[in-house]
């Protein structure tokens, strides 16, 4: 009659064998969110850029419509001539992103997009709150 192992009975190569298996399939997964993480941060400095765009439209209305102070000294100097401003923020955005893209491998910087992209959602959900008080009053 053949007895069923129980656990901890398997013998220490038995064991190894199946610790370097769990090893290994670990470190399969930590590759693949790795090999992943740059396409992650490369589509959230897509959004990143969209959202921008958003801010730029809506600056420059707001500010044609006198409903709007811009906060930002270098921008605020920029509005009068909206290429000047896009321009500025063209530049800016395009030296962040060009940060962010030459570290995009590491888990700091997927963050920090993830921040980036969530502080232009909240951005773009002002815009849009702003605009809808702006509608009413008319």
């Amino acid at each position: 009659m053949e007895t069923m192992p129980t656990v901890g009975s398997r013998g220490p190569e038995e064991e190894v064998a199946a610790r370097a298996g769990f090893v290994g399939a670990v470190a399969a997964v930590c590759r693949a969110v790795h090999a992943t993480r740059p396409r992650r941060v490369v589509s959230l400095l897509v959004l990143v850029w969209v959202l921008n765009l958003f801010d730029l439209a809506y600056t420059i209305q707001a500010h044609r419509t006198g409903h709007f102070h811009e906060l930002n000294p270098i921008a605020r100097d920029l509005l009068d001539r909206p290429w000047a401003l896009a321009g500025f923020k063209l530049a800016a955005v395009s030296a962040g992103s060009m940060i962010l893209l030459s570290l995009r491998r590491h888990r700091l910087t997927e963050l920090a997009t993830w921040f980036l992209l969530l502080a232009y959602t909240a951005l773009a959900i002002r815009w849009l709150d702003v605009c809808t008080i702006l509608l009413a009053r008319q």
